[in-house]
């Protein structure tokens, strides 16, 4: 975790998921653990997604494939992305390979009479870089915190399916968090490397639970040294980086609104 500021907010930069995850009531500062257990203390499938937090942290471990299988059926088919560039497949001839063309041997044509099939040199996979809004306010619902969540399992899905190389960020931006010094609150998780293989029970947990956004990036809050407001700040779309993503996913709140979203990015990808 890199905790740094501007003149207006407290920026929170973690190196992954588990960083985020690992916070305990001992890391946050001062009366700031009283908020620490308020927060853990909190319960209702409305609010969570699940019951109570000892449920969010038991998928924390083992993913969320409820989800998962929510995104695939609500939002049902889409169209398929055109396959990126892969490794393509050229003939090698010369004076040893696999196969002995006979018609060269007889044409006297020994130093191209063998060949082989060799992987062509070719650019690497097209990475597509991904950054989900993960916050929300107080009044928004667990079902809908959802559907931003189902919009990136079903794009990751269907991008790295086509042979693209998925890199995906959250970030949650909130202003009026604390009551005095510099008052917003900015974080950012990265969610899962372009390197990485897509594990899509644990990006439907980070993304589409709101017991993600509600236990761990309201904890992170607490290691700040300010005093925390009772509301915890009201949510802002933004994000603070100048480095555009290639998607943004923001502002979506209902099954209508995933299903608009998706179909108009991928057109992008025709």
């Amino acid at each position: 975790m890199l905790i740094t500021k501007t003149k207006t907010t407290n920026i929170l930069k973690f190196d992954n998921v588990l960083d985020i995850m690992s916070i305990k009531r001992e890391d946050a500062v001062g009366r700031n653990r009283e908020m620490f257990d308020r927060i853990t203390s909190l319960t209702g499938a409305s609010w969570l997604g699940v019951e109570d937090t000892a449920s969010v942290e038991r998928l924390g471990v083992t993913g969320w494939k409820t989800g998962v299988s929510k995104a695939f059926k609500s939002i049902g088919e889409l169209p398929e992305v055109p396959v990126a560039k892969g490794i393509k497949r050229k003939r090698v001839r010369g004076m040893a390979g696999d196969e002995l063309d006979m018609q060269r041997v007889y044409s006297g044509d020994l130093e191209n009479a063998w060949s082989s099939m060799a992987h062509a040199k070719r650019r690497k996979p097209k990475v597509v870089s991904i950054k989900i809004n993960l916050g929300a306010n107080c009044n928004t619902s667990a079902d809908s915190l959802f559907w931003k969540g189902a919009v990136c399992v079903r794009l990751a899905d269907l991008l790295e399916s086509a042979g693209y190389r998925v890199e995906i960020i959250g970030y949650s931006h909130a202003s009026n968090t604390y009551t005095s010094g510099v008052r917003d609150y900015y974080v950012e998780v990265p969610i899962k490397e372009s390197s990485e293989i897509l594990d899509i029970d644990k990006l439907a947990f980070v993304t589409g639970l709101a017991g993600f956004f509600r236990l761990y990036i309201f904890r992170a809050k607490t290691v700040i040294n300010l005093p925390i407001a009772g509301g915890l700040g009201q949510a802002q779309r933004n994000t603070l980086e100048s480095e555009k993503p290639d998607v943004l996913i923001n502002e979506v709140w209902t099954k209508n609104d995933a299903v608009d979203f998706l179909t108009n990015t991928l057109k992008s990808f025709e």
